[in-house]
């Protein structure tokens, strides 16, 4: 949708607040599933939110860690993607 976050200060609070272990890893955002790992670090890059996550082990957790290693040896990434609440925000507009 856009939305462009200020990663160097966006979860600075968060992550003083919590360790990385009180979030569960979910796949597609499932929160209503089990999870399947749980976060070693959590640590804002260059690049966004470098996350190392313990993978679970299981049905889920194996399918998890098989598209990963499939992903890497096609010479690509598995994704990451956050839920979050905004605590302050404000509207700009960019190249529009």
């Amino acid at each position: 949708v856009g939305d462009v976050i200020d990663m160097a200060v966006a979860f600075r609070k968060t992550l003083a607040e919590k360790r990385p272990s009180d979030v569960a890893v979910f796949i597609g955002h499932k929160a209503d599933e089990l999870p399947v790992g749980v976060p070693l670090e959590i640590v804002p890059d260059e690049h966004g939110l470098f996350t190392r996550v313990k993978v679970f082990d299981g049905p889920a957790g194996d399918n998890l860690l098989a598209v990963a290693k499939g992903l890497r040896a096609a010479g690509q990434t598995l994704g990451l993607s956050i839920g979050f609440r905004v605590r302050d925000a404000r509207m700009e507009r960019r190249g529009t």
